[in-house]
């Protein structure tokens, strides 16, 4: 460490190859040759080094994080996902629920439901009374055909966040869903009580009661 300190890079590079000479299981040695040779551009070398690091020690999250940004600069955003979802999960207190809403919905695009699950688990763990995060697990939930979790969601976000209109209107289309008409109609009317001016919420109550 002294050495990558004082900038001798090529010279901390021979300590750490030294070092894993003596030890092939020294995982910080490897990460931080992959340090070096990430700020030294050579980013397919910085990407091997950090790979062996984390199979030697796969549950250290800070080999995760610094290879996610190896791959942002390589502009590969799955693999920056995949890195971040590993680094989150291991170190779940060190990421706010803000930052689980962001990942969960960047997972939710890849179609990763079940990952994206779990951001939003964590996010609503992180901070109750982000309404973002029920809404989002809501209807994630939804699409993986879960709709009496979604709907006990949907309520649960509602109990913490009454004045939410899209949660209102969520629970009405999972009532929906499931045919429970009089319970949608209760839900969309909330929901145009709270937001009287989205032509979407008239439209779906509108079908319910045709219904």
């Amino acid at each position: 460490m002294l050495c990558k300190k004082m900038g001798k890079l090529e010279s901390a590079k021979k300590c750490y190859l030294k070092a894993i000479e003596e030890n092939h299981n020294l995982a910080e040695s490897y990460a931080n040759l992959g340090s070096i040779s990430a700020r030294q551009q050579q980013w397919e070398q910085a990407i091997k080094y950090y790979e062996k690091a984390i199979s030697i020690k796969p549950n250290t999250a800070g080999f995760y994080r610094n290879l996610a940004k190896i791959w942002q600069g390589l502009g590969k955003e799955q693999l920056v996902i995949e890195c971040s979802y590993q680094a989150v999960i291991l170190e779940p207190t060190s990421t706010t629920a803000k930052e689980y809403l962001d990942l969960g919905n960047k997972l939710l695009e890849l179609g990763r439901l079940e990952e994206a699950i779990a951001c939003y688990n964590q996010a609503i763990k992180s901070d109750k009374n982000l309404s973002a995060a029920y809404n989002k697990l809501g209807n994630t939930l939804i699409q993986k055909g879960d709709i009496d979790a979604a709907i006990t969601v949907y309520n649960q976000g509602i109990q913490i966040r009454p004045n939410n209109p899209r949660l209102h209107y969520n629970l009405g289309e999972a009532l929906t869903i499931k045919q429970e008409y009089q319970q949608a109609t209760i839900a969309f009317n909330h929901a145009i009580e709270l937001n009287p001016h989205n032509h979407l919420f008239y439209r779906k109550l509108g079908d319910v009661l045709q219904k």
